[in-house]
C-alpha cells in the first residue's frame, strides 16, 4: 500500500474534482481509520456543488455502522437534487 496523504489518498488528484459540476454527498466518519478526515474535508473544498455530512465519534465503513443514518442523509441530499 502506498503511503497515504490527504493530496492522493484517492485515485483522482484534487484538482480533478473541481471541475465535476454535479451534486456530491460526502458522508465521513470522523474518526475514521482509513481515510483522514482532511481528505473528506479537502474533498468538499474543492468540489463545486457538494454537501460534507461528517458523522463524530464513527469510523469507517458507516453503511455497515449507521446504515440509518447514513440513509437518511443520502435521502434529504436526493431529494435537494430533484
Amino acid at each position: 500500500y502506498r503511503a497515504m496523504n490527504p493530496k492522493r489518498s484517492i485515485d483522482l488528484p484534487l484538482e480533478t474534482l473541481a471541475a465535476w459540476d454535479l451534486p456530491v454527498c460526502i458522508i465521513h466518519g470522523e474518526e475514521d481509520e482509513i481515510f483522514p478526515v482532511a481528505l473528506a474535508e479537502q474533498m468538499h473544498a474543492t468540489l463545486p456543488n457538494s454537501e460534507l455530512h461528517i458523522i463524530p465519534r464513527q469510523f469507517h465503513s458507516l453503511i455497515f455502522r449507521k446504515s440509518r443514518q447514513v440513509g437518511e442523509i443520502l435521502h434529504e441530499f436526493l431529494e435537494k437534487q430533484s
